[in-house]
């Protein structure tokens, strides 16, 4: 069982994660992105493979960080340990290594596609990710060291870990996408990590709503629990 399913159920190990967060501090980062997620710079293309998409994105934010600092990444990503980065440039580039990636967690043959195929397949998605790409010199930060594009552990991975900092890269067509669910899935990487990764802050980037926010972990959690993420002694005990 994954990390995603287990808190999907709502049982002993959500409430357990939702105890290290402080219901204050939570309402109070809710609030902030609400006031700025008001509008929505690119909204779906119709016909638009949504999570194909959001996959789709999370490789392009990879890739293009990677480039910056010069640095290889695809093989270190559940695609990329089954196929190799294709060779086709622009948006349609994405969309494969997001076909990639399904393939890779299905453990099944989905997917045989050559880059000729896909235009007709995926005209709308591909045409969907390529507006959202269009904005990321300005509003991608800096890339910084170290650089982890696939975060990963027994029983879950993460979008990407840039310098400390957990990333959560979210295509929504949501006016207000943060609730409480979402703060809890990014406190439960903080505890299942026990010391493997250094996570200092947790960033999320909405892509259609062309916006980056970064903040500390102790911005959400409870006091005594601002060391959760380096522990190497389960705080929360996850049966999987």
């Amino acid at each position: 069982m994954s990390l995603t399913s287990e808190l999907a159920k709502k049982g002993e190990f959500y409430h357990a994660v939702l105890n290290l967060i402080d219901p204050q501090k939570a309402a109070v980062l809710i609030k902030e992105h609400q006031q700025k997620l008001s509008k929505i710079y690119f909204p779906p293309v119709k016909g638009t493979d949504f999570p194909l998409v959001g996959m789709a994105i999370i490789y392009a934010v990879r890739e293009n960080l990677a480039r910056k600092l010069q640095v290889s990444w695809f093989h270190e990503t559940a695609a990329g340990r089954i196929m190799d980065k294709p060779m086709l440039e622009g948006p349609a580039r994405y969309i494969l290594m997001a076909l990639g990636d399904k393939q890779a967690r299905t453990s099944r043959n989905l997917y045989v596609y050559s880059p000729k195929s896909l235009l007709p397949s995926y005209r709308e998605s591909i045409e969907d990710v390529a507006q959202i790409i269009s904005s990321f010199d300005v509003i991608l930060p800096e890339p910084e060291m170290p650089f982890i594009p696939n975060p990963s552990w027994i029983q879950a991975d993460a979008n990407l870990l840039m310098n400390g900092c957990l990333w959560d890269i979210r295509t929504t067509k949501s006016k207000f996408p943060l609730s409480m669910d979402n703060i809890v899935q990014q406190v439960a990487y903080l505890v299942v990590n026990r010391g493997k990764y250094l996570i200092n802050s947790m960033g999320i980037y909405y892509s259609r709503q062309e916006c980056f926010f970064r903040y500390p972990i102790n911005k959400v959690l409870k006091p005594g629990f601002h060391q959760v993420s380096s522990s190497e002694q389960p705080i929360v005990d996850l049966k999987l």
